[in-house]
């Protein structure tokens, strides 16, 4: 038996009672951006607000002429629609990231305001893999950013880059993922790099300056942005996490600082670097001392054991020749 995502038995059940009630009416065709899909009137005018005002007044075109233009919408989207309105259930589990965004923005479109709930929960809690897990879901996880800016869908968008960011690390180990990343407008690259994690979420899963500017550097090397644009994605890392290999390797090389911060940088990485090792020095030299003085302790108590020992058999001896004499 079939395991449903979501079902609304009940809403359905009733609504079926009204079409028996009123009978029916022709099939309409509903014509979608790879194919076109044909459904009875009633049913989509029982089940849906939106079809119902559409074909229940003499206002819109459809109503005279059985056909709905949906050309912004993909076959496979309005199937899942279709069949909810008609059966009640759904199963969201053949769906890309990609298009379950496209989901909840038709379902949100028609009013189906529950449907919608369902398939946003859907795509938060089933569809994310563990991070870090499985790379070859990034380039969907960025495609699904992209759609859910395009629909204007924020609650989605939010945890979508909460998760991109988390990902940096596999954007740039997956040549695919990188290629994909290039293809983000500015505003969307931005909000990834800067987004701002609540306290709670594990560290180990936030990603270094480092694999930040360079994420940033594979999204440049594909698009154009003003200086002012630059300057403040730059702003944004924090200069001081650079070791002094990345200073003078590709922090350099990237052009994103001038010459003389990173000079200024490795020189000063290089004093406190002198600074920790004349700190190890004079603490080794502290123990050294300390070794000494805990040495010349024990040999003091060494001479006095010694010395008492030497006591001791001086006074046996005394004894021994004081019973000798009596």
């Amino acid at each position: 038996m079939e395991q449903y995502n979501f079902e609304d038995r009940k809403q359905f059940e009733d609504d079926i009672l009204k079409l028996l009630e009123r009978g029916s009416s022709n099939d309409v065709k509903i014509k979608l951006s790879d194919g076109e899909i044909n459904a009875n009137k009633d049913i989509l005018m029982i089940r849906c607000e939106y079809f119902n005002t559409m074909f229940d007044t003499d206002k819109f075109l459809e109503g005279e002429t059985n056909t709905v233009d949906m050309s912004h919408c993909s076959k496979a989207i309005m199937e899942k629609i279709i069949k909810f309105l008609f059966t009640g259930a759904v199963m969201f589990d053949d769906l890309s990231l990609a298009q379950l965004v496209e989901l909840s923005h038709i379902s949100e479109m028609l009013l189906l305001k529950k449907f919608q709930e369902e398939v946003d929960w859907n795509l938060e809690h089933c569809k994310i893999q563990e991070r870090g897990a499985d790379v070859k879901n990034l380039p969907d996880l960025i495609l699904a950013l992209r759609d859910a800016d395009q629909y204007n869908l924020e609650h989605i968008k939010s945890w979508l880059c909460d998760e991109l960011h988390c990902e940096l690390k596999g954007i740039l180990s997956d040549v695919k993922s990188s290629d994909t990343f290039k293809t983000l407008p500015f505003k969307l690259m931005r909000e990834i790099l800067l987004f701002v994690h609540s306290s709670c979420v594990n560290i180990d899963f936030l990603p270094t300056t480092k694999q930040k500017l360079d994420s940033f550097m594979i999204w440049l090397s594909n698009n154009k942005i003003t200086e002012k644009q630059k300057g403040e994605i730059v702003e944004s890392f924090k200069f001081d996490d650079f070791t002094v290999d990345e200073l003078m390797t590709s922090i350099r090389d990237s052009g994103l600082y001038r010459s003389n911060k990173i000079d200024e940088r490795v020189r000063d990485l290089f004093k406190e670097q002198g600074d920790r090792l004349q700190e190890k020095d004079k603490l080794l030299m502290d123990q050294e001392k300390f070794l000494k003085d805990q040495g010349k302790v024990l040999k003091d108590k060494e001479k006095k054991i010694k010395a008492q020992e030497k006591m001791l058999k001086d006074y046996k001896r005394k004894r021994i020749m004081d019973d000798f004499r009596v």
